[in-house]
């Protein structure tokens, strides 16, 4: 999970963190990659989450709200099912694109 403390910080794609938003860091995927990530304990609505830093120790970091949304202890760890939906813009895909 990425840390509440880096709260409106800016991210290596020049957007500020938001802990409520369903965004993710990631050392696999690319900036800008979406990706649909579910829970395989708890049956629910897989969430559509944007990588929008890189993390150099971390192949996911889920922001806290995408961590609550898909009701993952908060030990800071968990495992998550993952599906690339769009793979590396040319751009970060914004919040509010559609």
């Amino acid at each position: 999970m990425i840390d509440d403390k880096f709260n409106g910080h800016t991210m290596a794609s020049g957007i500020k963190y938001d802990a409520s938003t369903l965004v993710a860091s990631s050392n696999v995927f690319p900036i800008g990659t979406v990706l649909l990530v579910s829970n395989p304990l708890v049956q629910g609505t897989p969430l559509e989450v944007v990588i929008m830093d890189f993390a150099p120790a971390a192949q996911l970091a889920l922001s806290s709200g995408a961590f609550s949304s898909l009701q993952i202890d908060y030990s800071g760890k968990g495992s998550v099912d993952v599906q690339v939906v769009d793979y590396l813009k040319k751009r970060p895909r914004l919040l509010n694109d559609n």
